[in-house]
């Protein structure tokens, strides 16, 4: 996606920006309904997104967690193939 720009939907966290995002691997290769990406507000109006910092909902981790859903500006058609894309379980007892 080098060169490409989109409009993508940010939510104001504090002093960050969150992305809520889907993308060609959500449901099949990662994480449906989603992920997340975090960064410093810029100064002006256009970022640059590091996709290898993108993490798994929440609620990927537990029930107890309501997921939202990324907002249709959100929904790239490409397949982002970088950062946490599925939650890996140990089923290994540790003490």
């Amino acid at each position: 996606m080098q060169g490409h720009y989109l409009d993508l939907v940010a939510f104001l966290d504090g002093d960050a920006l969150v992305f809520v995002f889907a993308d060609g691997t959500t449901g099949i290769k990662a994480y449906a309904p989603g992920r997340f990406l975090r960064l410093d507000r810029p100064s002006g109006s256009e970022a640059v997104l590091d996709l290898n910092r993108a993490f798994i909902l929440p609620c990927g981790f537990s029930d107890w967690y309501s997921c939202p859903l990324p907002p249709p500006e959100n929904r790239i058609e490409a397949h982002v193939r970088a950062g946490e894309r599925r939650v890996l379980w140990n089923d290994r007892l540790t003490s």
